[in-house]
């Protein structure tokens, strides 16, 4: 499948705790991601037990499919889910349900801890695959 491209697609990022890359329900990813992979990581590794396997989660994913701030879908999905906002210190975008998201990158934390990631291990993707929000 080739690379999405073009000013259309958003780089986005979302930390998974408590699970492997070989684990993720790649049919559901989850709809709140970051635009700061720093901020999806502390969300994947943070007040998670000590051996406990984490993954951050790189996709672009079509501004359409992105839920626009302002409008009654996003104050809908802010009320019920706590949605922050991309001018946020979270930098957070809510993708639609079931929206596309085009994996770029996976970063396996196999060993986390509470205080520093001592281990982290980028998985290699040969090709780009397409998973849901």
């Amino acid at each position: 499948m080739p690379r999405p491209t073009g000013e259309q697609f958003i780089q986005l990022y979302r930390g998974l705790a408590y699970t492997s890359p070989e684990n993720m329900d790649t049919r559901r990813l989850g709809r709140h991601w970051s635009s700061n992979r720093w901020v999806a990581e502390a969300f994947g590794n943070d007040d998670i037990p000590k051996n406990t396997s984490s993954v951050v989660i790189g996709a672009l994913v079509h501004k359409r499919h992105i839920i626009p701030e302002g409008t009654e879908e996003w104050s809908n999905e802010a009320e019920r889910y706590g949605a922050e906002g991309a001018d946020s210190p979270e930098s957070e975008y809510t993708v639609r349900k079931g929206a596309p998201v085009h994996i770029t990158s996976i970063t396996h934390y196999p060993n986390s801890t509470d205080e520093e990631h001592t281990f982290r291990k980028d998985m290699s993707l040969r090709e780009l695959r397409k998973y849901r929000a």
